[in-house]
């Protein structure tokens, strides 16, 4: 599942999020029926042909732009912020190596059917989750320096644009994400928070979390969440996120893991995971995250393992900050 960072085609995702959350006995309606439904609509809709050439297009001239320090987004004073940051980040082309392995082709017609379902099918999962983002996220803002570059890793439809509000003036945002259908969704949550004021920018670029396309050691804060479930090779993508952090920056991460209360339950999410790989853009259900993070390195890592109720195999969850 996560926020889009899988670079792998899978089948249709709507179908695996549905059974995710169908887990029986352990959880109750998700409410997210008729979204899913609606889905399934997409793949006939007028407006594929456009998103599949422009989606195509960008892949092919992604180097070019990065290597020419512009965004993959639009300059307008509308998505940019009245204001253009002060210091904006380098964006760079990661190798043709890592490119090569991480970045692989996506299949965009499902793209816009996953980007579709992630803005509009996560709204109850969202709200579960609201109370333990608002700590996380209130705690990073009040560390922030002025002016700060803060990077969100699989940016998706951007539902933490919520939680930024507080945001200092002249914060250099950026997005990164392998989903390119995701970015209007994105920069409409961008626009109802209200970020893009005071001389924020918002820049969104393809990306994948095991080749990230910035400089190092440029980041104030790096946020992820919902997405290290979904990337190829964990260890490589925290290592990134760990590189492009400056010293003392803050990781903010929030993501389902395998159970570590129930043996029985984390048996079945291992079971399960094979084929939520296949269907939900590279979801893995039985990954230990926080070990991941805790081995990377980190100065400090401040976290907790908890369980949220009613979303299954989604329900055991880690979350918290560390320091690089």
């Amino acid at each position: 599942m996560g926020h889009g960072m899988q670079s792998r085609a899978g089948a249709p995702a709507a179908q695996s999020m549905l059974e995710s959350l169908q887990h029986s006995g352990r959880t109750g309606s998700s409410g997210h029926g008729s979204t899913f439904d609606a889905m399934g609509t997409l793949r006939g809709s007028a407006g594929i042909k456009e998103k599949l050439s422009a989606a195509s297009m960008r892949r092919r001239v992604l180097p070019l732009l990065l290597l020419g320090g512009l965004s993959m987004g639009c300059s307008c004073a509308t998505c940019m912020g009245a204001q253009k940051a002060d210091a904006m980040a380098q964006l760079v082309a990661p190798g043709q190596a890592a490119l090569k392995k991480y970045d692989t082709p996506r299949n965009p017609v499902l793209d816009v059917a996953f980007a579709r379902g992630m803005a509009c099918g996560m709204v109850e999962y969202e709200r579960a989750q609201s109370q333990k983002k608002r700590q996380l996220f209130n705690k990073m803002l009040k560390g922030l320096p002025a002016s700060p570059t803060v990077v969100e890793v699989g940016m998706g439809s951007f539902p933490n644009a919520l939680y930024l509000k507080q945001l200092p003036p002249q914060t250099d945002l950026v997005g990164v994400d392998p989903n390119d259908s995701m970015e209007q969704y994105a920069r409409e949550n961008a626009n109802k928070a209200d970020l893009l004021r005071d001389g924020t920018s918002l820049r969104i670029t393809h990306g994948v979390a095991e080749a990230l396309p910035l400089e190092s050691g440029i980041a104030d804060a790096v946020v992820c969440t919902l997405t290290l479930c979904s990337v190829q090779d964990p260890d490589k993508a925290v290592s990134e996120i760990k590189r492009v952090l400056k010293p003392g920056g803050k990781f903010l991460f929030l993501e389902h893991v395998k159970s570590e209360t129930d043996p029985e339950f984390a048996e079945e999410q291992v079971k399960k995971t094979p084929s939520q790989v296949a269907r939900a853009d590279g979801c893995h259900l039985d990954r230990r995250t926080l070990q991941t993070i805790k081995a990377a390195g980190f100065g400090d890592v401040d976290a907790e393992y908890y369980e949220i109720r009613n979303f299954g195999y989604l329900n055991p969850t880690v979350a918290g900050i560390a320091t690089a």
